[in-house]
């Protein structure tokens, strides 16, 4: 069909240069037809109409024309059934890898059928936001970008300051440079829209529909946004209806008794609101689990942070005591999302150093051994972590040099201590 086609489509393009960059072969195809620019008396036309219809044929029945989005067909059904097809494994692969960097923090906050309501709304948005663009492409529209787009916009305004880590690999002068850096979701994430937004005015050609991205991108934002807003203004109606409610359990909430039968801490709301509940709960059962650590959530939301990290440290106590290792680092990644980490007691900041070595978590294992070792000069734990951080330096991060000096600054300062436990 193309070698048919060029010698007709040559004039057009010398006059427009920007038709053959813009439009995708079906646009192309459905151009000539339309623009008649093979007249139907010229002998290659039949065959060229012939293979025209075939070509039609096949693509009707692909699987990305029966479910993907066609902007020159508005189709309310495909603009949701597109968000699950993909066009190759590795576009399913990074999809999937936002969906869950992004993802579960948006869906831990608003819970899930809130998180699913914003996320298929997401796409339905990008697929208007492409089509707007492109109102007569027949090429369909397929993948989940559109809808994870809205969940990154929303994580930028919900988690402004959670720090984003990055590998990077550089090989420069024969030597490998390896290494992470991290970066504000406040700094990045607007960073990558703007490469969407200059992208978009080339996506036609490019294959990938950039303004998709940035309308996905956009109206997560404002989402989160309003989210934002709203949240705020129930937190100050409510403080003002309790006349600003303390989180710290006081005497007068030993009358709380009603059946709490059947409560289940993490879903209820975080809020001041759920306090009285949690404070019921934790008088009947001082270690449980999940309603301490709920009670820490809404203590760190309605930014009673002292109140949040008494909770917090019981909480690591609770979770070593118990050995739930996948709480565990739950837990550690919300410390570390709002720099608390800094803040846990000596005892659970070694602790916590220690399991995530054992887990092969080496950068953070090292960040909390050395803060322990900065912030607690007589801890009995002490040297003890000096010997790990060595351990890690020299074994897992080959940093040999550094790793010497921590040895030598433990001889320095305990000559008498051995490697082996105890």
């Amino acid at each position: 069909m193309i070698e048919i086609e060029i010698p007709y489509l040559i004039p057009r393009i010398q006059e427009n240069p920007s038709l053959l960059s813009a439009a995708s072969p079906d646009e192309i195809h459905d151009y000539v037809l339309k623009e008649q620019l093979i007249p139907k008396h010229h002998e290659v036309y039949d065959e060229w109409f012939m293979l025209l219809s075939e070509y039609q044929d096949i693509s009707k029945n692909t699987l990305f024309h029966r479910w993907g989005f066609i902007p020159s067909q508005l189709n309310l059904l495909k603009m949701f059934t597109s968000l699950f097809i993909h066009a190759n494994f590795m576009h399913v692969f990074f999809n999937m890898l936002f969906l869950w960097l992004v993802g579960c923090n948006i869906e831990e906050d608003w819970k899930w059928k809130k998180f699913i309501g914003f996320y298929l709304l997401s796409g339905v948005v990008a697929c208007f936001f492409h089509a707007s663009f492109f109102p007569g492409s027949l090429t369909p529209l397929v993948g989940a970008s559109g809808a994870i787009a809205g969940l990154m916009g929303a994580f930028m305004i919900q988690y402004f300051k959670t720090k984003i880590r990055f590998a990077y690999f550089i090989w420069l002068l024969f030597k490998p440079w390896i290494g992470m850096f991290s970066v504000s979701a406040g700094v990045v994430l607007p960073f990558w829209f703007l490469l969407e937004f200059f992208s978009a005015q080339w996506s036609a050609a490019s294959g990938t529909a950039h303004w998709a991205h940035v309308g996905g991108f956009v109206f997560g934002g404002l989402v989160g946004l309003g989210s934002k807003y709203f949240e705020a203004q129930k937190e100050e109606t409510q403080l003002e209806k309790t006349g600003g409610v303390s989180v710290v359990p006081a005497e007068s909430d030993q009358e709380f008794s009603p059946s709490l039968a059947g409560v289940v801490p993490e879903l209820l709301p975080i809020s001041a609101e759920s306090v009285p509940t949690l404070h019921a709960i934790l008088q009947e059962q001082p270690d449980h689990l999940k309603a301490r650590l709920q009670l820490a959530r809404i203590s760190l939301h309605l930014d009673f942070q002292d109140d949040a990290m008494v909770a917090y440290n019981r909480v690591v106590d609770l979770l070593f005591q118990n050995q739930k290792d996948d709480m565990i680092y739950t837990v550690y990644q919300e410390l570390r999302n709002h720099n608390l980490l800094s803040h846990l007691s000596s005892s659970n900041t070694y602790q916590l150093g220690m399991f995530l070595k054992s887990h092969q978590y080496y950068k953070g294992a090292l960040s909390l051994l050395s803060s322990y070792i900065k912030r607690y000069p007589q801890g009995p734990m002490r040297p003890r972590a000096i010997y790990e951080s060595a351990v890690i330096l020299k074994r897992n991060m080959h940093n040999a040099k550094l790793a010497q000096s921590a040895i030598v600054f433990l001889k320095h300062e305990y000559p008498n201590f051995t490697s082996q436990p105890g």
